[in-house]
């Protein structure tokens, strides 16, 4: 990798993470100002969707990306708190403007970050899934690893998985223990949205990347993942209009199709950003020699190929 691509890659990602750290910021006071008629109620919209994004790819960097396990679990932690910490601190300024720092404030702050690894490893299991099952990795298109093979699960890669997810219960339910309910009885509604969070992961974020990073006719690929995001965002407005048993007002559906596009906006853009830069999606077992790729933005590589297991990848 040449000094000057390196330094584009660096420069994208910073300013990616600087951009979404700024809507985390301002998501509670844009909350309590919005109005219904103010153009802050469309900026209010737009930040929600990034924040859909956000979560989309942080799980395609934390399951995908070009290197080992170590630097995708430590850039995903650290990336993951530098998001939280700037929607805290928005928030922070939010109750300092009100006058009101109570033990309510560190509570709500604490509880969102204790159950936040268990929700971001809900986004994340359907592309390990991907990744276990159909060997998807994002590797550079001149990459030698590019035919390597792909290992299935092992015992540690099992060991592994099954302690970070039983981490992520224990904060999770260590953060929700502060209330009336029993711990048990509190954690319910948490897993029920875990499990809403990993289906929309699979209807939203899979599709996405593989139009943005696979797709030879992008230009059908992305309405159609568009489409995905519309089936999402009104799937919502049945649900809603299900159980309160009326329909919402006009605005509603405004305001959920501008969540969808600008859920889809970041998270393709950024996305379409990382093809310009030479990435793409693979899956599939190893090639036999001398086959031609199925893909023509894949180059051919000569070079070790050796087997990619799911916790490792080539650095």
């Amino acid at each position: 990798m040449t000094t000057n691509r390196q330094t584009i890659i660096w420069l994208c990602f910073l300013a990616c993470l600087f951009l979404f750290g700024g809507a985390n910021f301002l998501l509670a006071p844009l909350m309590m100002h919005a109005g219904p008629s103010d153009f802050t109620i469309v900026l209010l919209y737009a930040i929600l969707g990034a924040i859909g994004a956000q979560a989309g790819l942080h799980a395609i960097w934390c399951v995908l990306a070009p290197v080992g396990f170590a630097k995708r679990f430590a850039v995903g932690v650290g990336t993951g708190l530098f998001l939280f910490g700037a929607w805290a601190v928005g928030h922070a300024a939010y109750v300092y403007e009100r006058a009101y720092y109570g033990p309510d404030y560190w509570e709500t702050v604490l509880t969102a970050l204790l159950c936040l690894p268990l929700l971001a490893i809900a986004v994340q299991l359907p592309l390990w899934m991907m990744r276990m099952w159909c060997g998807w990795r994002i590797l550079y298109r001149a990459s030698p690893f590019r035919h390597a093979g792909f290992e299935a699960f092992g015992i540690r890669d099992l060991l592994v998985a099954t302690g970070m997810v039983a981490v992520a219960l224990s904060a999770a339910q260590l953060g929700i223990s502060r209330g009336d309910s029993p711990a048990d009885v509190a954690l319910l509604p948490l897993v029920i949205g875990a499990g809403v969070a990993a289906g929309i992961s699979l209807i939203v974020t899979l599709p996405g990347v593989v139009a943005t990073l696979r797709a030879r006719r992008r230009w059908l690929a992305l309405p159609v993942t568009l489409l995905l995001y519309m089936i999402v965002v009104f799937g919502f407005i049945a649900i809603i209009t299900a159980i309160e048993g009326r329909s919402p007002p006009r605005e509603a559906y405004y305001g959920m199709a501008g969540v969808g596009g600008s859920c889809f906006a970041c998270l393709v853009g950024v996305m379409l950003m990382a093809r310009g830069l030479g990435y793409r999606l693979l899956w599939g077992r190893r090639q036999p020699e001398g086959r031609q790729s199925s893909s023509p933005d894949l180059l051919p590589c000569d070079g070790p190929v050796a087997p990619v297991g799911p916790f490792s990848e080539p650095d």
